[in-house]
């Protein structure tokens, strides 16, 4: 037992910064338990730090071990060299695992295949000249013994001995650009869950390279408050999230107003009014707009930013679409 978790310590030390660094800060917008006021700042994830080379010098044994068969040797090298750069990308994580666990345990990988790269989200219109898709990819590694590895227990195991769940933080996907039919991957993920954690994860990485190349995010930032929104029903509430990697959280302006059905008529209602007028919004904090149990006819929101030339960029969001 002690064994199995010195293995699992050592994976993940080495698995989980290449993933940080991978994704590039993953988004997780907030938990699925309701935070208790209008505004929640979620706190930030110390990123990993590399080793340093000079001063960290595995053991001889550490890269001299044989990860895999000869046949599965020339079986990755073609997939490395694969043309569609989809599946050349999806073999370079599946190398990184074999060596992953061929460093730490005495396991010898006999095979290895692809069994899921599927696109399942496209966003087209984020940009004027390039389709953003996001892929769906699924692999499973055929150990010499799976009771050699000690990380995952029988159900990450099929019944033909292929090991299947290889990541901790969950299946990876893989973010490409799509111009006119020429593909090209930007990087692979490990998003908090499927659905709207896809993504938002595509668009915080999007949002990352975009800054770094002194671009303008007010699109994607826009899309990404779509996105972050969720409904908690029991609680009666509905959040939203500012990004955190938006650099003037002050310049939104965000107007959510509602029409609640009343025995006389509807009533207007208006929703974090003080927030907006006071400009008070922050980067990455989290709000809500209590529902309760009122009945509305209409309840919409109203999300502006400058754009690059100094226009004014506005996305109008039906928020009883999200309770229905």
């Amino acid at each position: 037992m002690k064994r199995k978790y010195i293995v699992a310590a050592a994976v993940l030390i080495v698995i989980m910064p290449l993933a940080v660094l991978a994704s590039c800060r993953s988004a997780a917008p907030y938990n699925n338990q309701p935070p208790a006021s209008n505004r929640e700042q979620p706190p930030d994830s110390e990123s990993e730090q590399p080793l340093d080379s000079d001063n960290e010098q595995p053991p001889a044994d550490f890269v001299d071990k044989q990860y895999m068969t000869s046949e599965l040797e020339i079986k990755l090298a073609a997939g490395l060299a694969d043309p569609n750069p989809l599946i050349s990308h999806a073999w370079t994580m599946i190398k990184r695992d074999i060596e992953t666990y061929g460093q730490f345990v005495s396991v010898i990988f006999l095979d290895a295949e692809i069994i899921r790269l599927e696109c399942t989200d496209r966003f087209e219109d984020l940009y004027d000249d390039r389709v953003i898709e996001a892929y769906a990819l699924e692999y499973r590694l055929k150990p010499d013994d799976p009771s050699k590895i000690g990380l995952v227990d029988a159900t990450s195991f099929d019944e033909e001995g292929w090991l299947l769940d290889t990541i901790s933080m969950g299946r990876p996907w893989l973010i490409a650009e799509n111009r006119e039919g020429e593909i090209s991957v930007i990087s692979s993920s490990h998003p908090m869950g499927e659905g709207r954690g896809v993504p938002l994860t595509a668009l915080h990485i999007l949002m990352y390279r975009d800054l770094e190349q002194g671009l303008d995010i007010a699109k994607l930032t826009l899309a990404s408050i779509g996105y972050s929104i969720d409904y908690h029903k029991d609680a009666g509430i509905i959040y939203f999230q500012i990004p955190e990697l938006y650099p003037q959280p002050e310049d939104f302006d965000i107007r959510i107003t509602g029409c609640e059905k009343g025995e006389t008529g509807t009533v207007r209602r208006d929703f974090l009014a003080e927030e907006n007028a006071a400009k008070n919004w922050e980067a990455g904090g989290v709000y809500r707009i209590l529902i309760g149990d009122a009945d509305y006819a209409e309840l919409l929101m109203s999300v502006s930013l400058p754009g690059p030339e100094g226009e004014l960029m506005t996305q109008e969001i039906n928020l009883l679409s999200y309770m229905e």
